[in-house]
């Protein structure tokens, strides 16, 4: 089998995304299969394809005609079996023919994910982009029927895509974690900063999206009960130097550390006494659930899937946008220690039934070996 992989995600450092795409490549070529990864040039999918010794082809997956034609020309040449793109929109680019109308002849199995909210207009990093979310949404309407399978990361983006009225074979695929190895990962050594308790969050992006200013403004009122508490949040991008000087401003410039960005935060997150997420949008959630995986409290915003992951007790939720609800959310869990490792217990067991051991690659495997048996029956 030849699959190859559209992975839409240009940043130099891996997102969630990336690395969801780099696992589900390892599971299908540990499986036999010939896997080709096509991603934009100095991409962090790139470097890791190198590295992991994946075949590689750039493409900026840009609306322009001679970009749509180049990557056209590409799957033709590389004729695979299965094509599975990060999102829907680089499938309209790559195949128009077969996917926006039933074109002649045999055609790969094909695959999309959906791993942000399609009806939140704040899934992009520089802001709300009304006028793209629409065209996004009317692009996969007119495409997801004639998808082999399309996997939302949890069930509420599927639920948002029936919604919206997006609908084909819809399988929610959950998080990609492998417990065994992000535990021997989190064994590494690390240096950490000085302060108990210490809080953090692996943002990834400092961009408007990961509501980073509620976590340094909810940390200052934190920091009033705890004087010896320290925040630290991993991460780059554009909103670095305005968090510094609001930190700064709040009076906390020396308890909050910004790290910049971790190739690998679980050696840090593992030794926290609580993990925030303060995002404004989520799929599910893929550091949150690593830092449950690790033993690692959290308190996390009410968006998207994350409730699927805390519920019943597995962590703390609060709304979105509010750095009072956040403080208090923080200061009751580190101030109830049997609550905060009750949590975490219920969370590390959760996450590692429900996720560990690879389910969710298996989820996909198995649809594409059901589409491509299916093609092969046909023939």
């Amino acid at each position: 089998m030849r699959v190859l992989y559209l992975v839409n995600v240009p940043r130099a450092r891996l997102t969630g995304a990336a690395r969801r795409f780099l696992a589900l490549a390892r599971t299908a070529r540990a499986r036999g299969a010939e896997v080709t990864l096509v991603a934009p040039p100095g991409s962090a999918i790139e470097r890791a394809a190198a590295e992991q010794g994946f075949p590689f082809h750039p493409a900026t997956f840009r609306p322009r005609l001679h970009d749509v034609r180049d990557l056209r020309r590409l799957v033709r040449e590389l004729a695979p079996d299965v094509v599975h793109a990060a999102s829907i929109f680089p499938l309209a680019s790559a195949m128009p023919r077969t996917v926006l109308r039933r074109g002649p002849g045999a055609r790969p199995a094909l695959f999309a994910s959906v791993l942000v909210d399609p009806a939140s207009e704040i899934v992009f990093a520089d802001g709300p982009r009304p006028l793209a979310t629409r065209l996004r949404n009317r692009i996969a309407r007119r495409i997801a029927p004639r998808l082999d399978a399309l996997f939302p990361v949890s069930r509420i983006v599927a639920e948002s895509l029936a919604s919206l009225g997006i609908r084909g074979n819809t399988i929610v695929s959950g998080a990609v974690i492998d417990v065994g190895e992000l535990q021997r990962r989190a064994a590494a050594p690390v240096e950490l900063p000085a302060g108990r308790p210490l809080v953090g969050s692996a943002i990834g992006q400092l961009e408007p999206l990961k509501g980073a200013r509620f976590l340094v403004t909810a940390f200052a009122s934190l920091a009033a009960a705890y004087p010896e508490a320290a925040l630290l949040v991993a991460g780059e991008g554009s909103e670095r130097r305005e968090l510094e000087a609001l930190a700064a401003q709040l009076g906390v410039g020396e308890r909050v550390h910004f790290v910049g960005y971790l190739e690998d935060s679980a050696p840090v997150v593992a030794r926290l006494d609580l993990y925030v997420s303060p995002s404004l949008t989520e799929g599910l959630g893929q550091a949150i659930a690593e830092a449950m995986a690790l033993g690692v409290p959290v308190v996390v915003t009410d968006v998207g899937g994350v409730r699927e992951l805390v519920a019943e007790d597995r962590g703390l939720l609060v709304p979105a946008a509010d750095a009072d609800a956040l403080g208090a959310a923080m200061c009751r869990a580190l101030g109830d220690p049997a609550l905060a490792a009750a949590m975490a217990a219920r969370g590390k067991a959760f996450v590692a039934a429900a996720y560990g051991g690879g389910a969710a690659n298996d989820v996909v495997w198995a649809e594409y070996l059901r589409a491509t048996r299916g093609r092969a029956a046909a023939s």
